[in-house]
């Protein structure tokens, strides 16, 4: 609904340039949205006002029949939980004035290295720390491929 906003209001700029705008004003857009709909999904708004700033770290963690363990846990053990995998969409520019960006799917592989649980007013999402990359969000609805 953004990005076609803002292809309407610069019919003029490239699609790479718009997506990157995108990205850019995304958070802004999103708070001003939420709290500007009074029928607003409650979660969403917790989301936007953020997490508790403590933050519980765990060794294991079982969500929707898996179990999920840190490197250091799966150590002592021979049932091995600690590798996953994400499957992560994105846009290709072949060129910045190239204006039909392709859709890739890239699978990445890691190590739970941390989980971490971040406590939110009604409900607790956790977050894997993966070496070699970024924490990686988990939701309840997320299909994890166990290798």
């Amino acid at each position: 609904m953004l990005t076609k906003k803002m292809t309407e209001m610069n019919p003029k700029m490239n699609m790479m340039r718009i997506l990157q705008e995108h990205i850019k004003t995304f958070i802004n857009w999103f708070r001003e949205t939420i709290f500007s709909v009074d029928g607003a999904l409650k979660m969403l708004r917790l989301l936007d006002v953020g997490p508790n700033l403590i933050v519980a770290t765990w060794k294991g963690y079982d969500i929707n029949n898996y179990s999920f363990y840190t490197k250091s846990e799966d150590d002592k053990s021979t049932m091995q939980n600690s590798v996953v995998s994400v499957d992560a969409d994105s846009d290709h520019f072949s060129s910045a004035s190239y204006n039909n960006p392709i859709r890739a799917t890239m699978r990445y592989f890691g190590v739970i290295q941390e989980i971490w649980e971040l406590g939110y007013i009604e409900f607790r999402p956790f977050f894997l720390s993966v070496s070699g990359s970024m924490p990686i969000p988990v939701s309840v609805k997320t299909n994890l491929d166990l290798p």
